[in-house]
């Protein structure tokens, strides 16, 4: 039997909690008031009220209806991010707020300043235990009073649609047009150039399309990978192979100019089955962000073994990944590159894990560096066919 401090135990925001009868009463005394409940019901964004120790004692429909509950009973006495179904929600046993994780969460920070007497509004993104979708989100909370007994008033927005325009306004209107006006740029060129200079127009043209192809595609992939409209088509693979390929393309690449990427040299040359095309993203965007990662000069390493009966890469760099960068790593949106990116790491796990069947993941420390990991079955046949 678990004790009562380790009950309490928590990494960030208190774990203690009101009891179930307590919670009821305050329920009672909010429902009690009709014109309120009538407004937050007519509201089309989830609205909950929350008491002092965060736990919902009343939801509107609109929330009802973002956490798939039938009734408030269903939710009462909850927290938000346990309603939700919130990955990080049960790790421990405080619940939603008291995991290392929660220090980077816009909403507990929300209702942590509400708490204290100040509204406040924040961005949040959330990762489903369920099935892993990922929410994007903007909070609002506001202090109130009720009978006495501080409350806090909660709305959550969801701004998936906004952050996918982001998305798109970087690939299309930043990406794509500085591609074209480089591929404009070189077409002048073809026109003024004498014979001898072809060849490096020509290789020039092939890099600036194939980079404008690969954002349009890998944006592609990741919008049917969300609406589970991906498909899986396995093949034999060899990893050797795989790692030759990846590293030749991004040594060529504008994130591996002046900087040093090779495959170790005790890789395994694995024979396996998977799906090329997903695995070539997975594996390629975790060397894109360790060449993003380093500074010039620096190596980047490929590295392929078996590991249990199962095919495992890793991608080191030297560099270490701040504390609360590490939190948010593999969340949807979460960038340290600016607004309209944040996507990579994101695909990672979610093609890697959803579609591939495999498990991704990575450490950070002083002594070791960075490693970005995936870990798959040798004949992962049986994934495809259940997507």
């Amino acid at each position: 039997m678990k004790t009562e401090k380790e009950k309490l135990f928590t990494s960030f925001a208190p774990a203690e909690r009101e009891d179930m009868m307590h919670i009821r009463r305050q329920a009672k005394a909010i429902t009690e008031d009709k014109l309120l409940i009538s407004i937050l019901d007519g509201i089309s964004v989830g609205v909950v009220i929350l008491n002092k120790t965060r736990q919902v004692v009343f939801a509107n429909q609109a929330f009802l209806d973002l956490s798939q509950a039938r009734d408030l009973q269903i939710v009462l006495g909850q927290r938000v991010g346990e309603a939700v179904g919130c990955l990080h929600a049960f790790e421990n046993p405080g619940g939603c707020g008291t995991t290392p994780f929660c220090k980077e969460c816009g909403a507990v920070r929300a209702i942590l300043s509400a708490l204290v007497g100040f509204g406040d509004v924040e961005e949040c993104r959330i990762t489903l235990d369920e099935d892993q979708r990922a929410l994007d989100l903007r909070v609002t909370t506001i202090p109130i009073e009720i009978d006495g007994d501080l409350f806090t008033l909660f709305s959550i927005e969801d701004i998936g649609d906004e952050k996918r325009r982001q998305v798109l306004e970087h690939v299309f209107l930043h990406d794509a047009k500085n591609t074209a006006a480089g591929l404009s740029g070189l077409a002048d060129l073809l026109n003024d150039s004498a014979s001898e200079d072809l060849p490096g127009i020509q290789a020039l043209l092939k890099e600036f399309s194939q980079k404008m192809l690969e954002e349009i595609e890998s944006y592609r992939q990741l919008v049917m990978a969300e609406n589970k409209e991906l498909r899986v088509h396995t093949e034999e693979m060899e990893s050797g192979k795989l790692l030759r390929e990846i590293a030749s393309l991004y040594r060529n690449h504008e994130v591996g100019r002046r900087r040093e990427l090779r495959v170790h040299p005790q890789s395994e040359n694995l024979s396996f089955r998977s799906d090329p095309v997903l695995l070539y993203r997975v594996v390629g965007n975790m060397v894109k962000n360790a060449l993003e990662a380093v500074s010039e000069g620096e190596t980047v390493t490929l590295h392929c073994f078996s590991d249990n009966g199962d095919v495992c890469f890793e991608v080191h760099n030297p560099g270490v990944i701040p504390a609360d960068v590490r939190l948010q790593i593999f969340q949807r949106s979460f960038t340290t590159k600016g607004t309209g990116r944040g996507l990579g790491t994101y695909s990672i796990r979610l093609l890697g894990e959803k579609y591939l069947g495999g498990r991704v993941g990575f450490r950070s420390s002083d002594e070791e560096g960075t490693v970005f990991y995936g870990i798959f079955p040798l004949d992962s046949q049986i994934f495809g066919s259940r997507m």
